[in-house]
């Protein structure tokens, strides 16, 4: 969560990832990339970073270099590149599994509702597993997103699933015949959508 800027003596840019303030940008997924050095030759290499102000959900360690920055020819780094991004593969393989599961059973429930739409908690349920097939999507397939996007579109979706959870209980315990507790639920569910879409903004 960064923008950064990499430059060559006397100031020469030779590469950027995200845009520096006062109109900060970033990219939401951390990926490496490849800058080209115009000529070979001598030179101070100065990297600029500058970190956004942390979120809600901000654990504070996010920020910065990742990995050690590598030098080389073309070739060499091109191989670094393919070795980092199959080791990454296989790191999320299992992830993408379960965001694919995720998003084959909240398709089945979704179907399944707008068949019968008396039952409710077949939406329920469809809202539930599908907001991590969304945000998982977004991570592991490196989508090229803003971050500032993201953020606004992750946070309502986070708010979105606990409210889902909540709607799915109250009729998986079938006290959805309580008037009361589902006025507070749909009125928390309101308040919660609103903190969310504010804290994404």
């Amino acid at each position: 969560q960064h923008g950064m800027n990499v430059d060559m003596a006397k100031g020469v840019e030779i590469g950027h990832i995200g845009t520096l303030p006062p109109h900060a940008s970033w990219p939401a997924v951390r990926e490496p990339h490849i800058f080209g050095f115009p000529e070979p030759g001598e030179g101070v290499l100065a990297v600029r970073v500058w970190k956004d102000p942390p979120g809600s959900s901000d654990s504070g360690a996010i920020g910065g270099f990742r990995d050690t920055p590598m030098i080389g020819d073309a070739e060499s780094i091109q191989g670094q590149m393919a070795i980092q991004d199959y080791a990454d593969l296989r790191g999320n393989a299992y992830s993408i599994g379960i965001n694919l599961l995720y998003g084959l059973v909240s398709l089945i429930a979704l179907i399944a509702w707008l068949r019968n739409r008396r039952y409710t908690i077949l939406l329920w349920f469809a809202i539930f597993t599908g907001c991590p097939s969304v945000w998982g999507a977004l991570f592991t397939l490196r989508l090229p997103i803003d971050s500032t996007i993201a953020t606004g579109l992750l946070q309502p979706l986070f708010a979105l699933r606990n409210i889902a959870l909540w709607f799915l209980l109250i009729d998986l315990l079938q006290v959805s015949e309580n008037s009361a507790l589902r006025r507070w639920a749909r009125t928390l569910a309101i308040v919660s959508i609103a903190c969310g879409t504010l804290d994404g903004v």
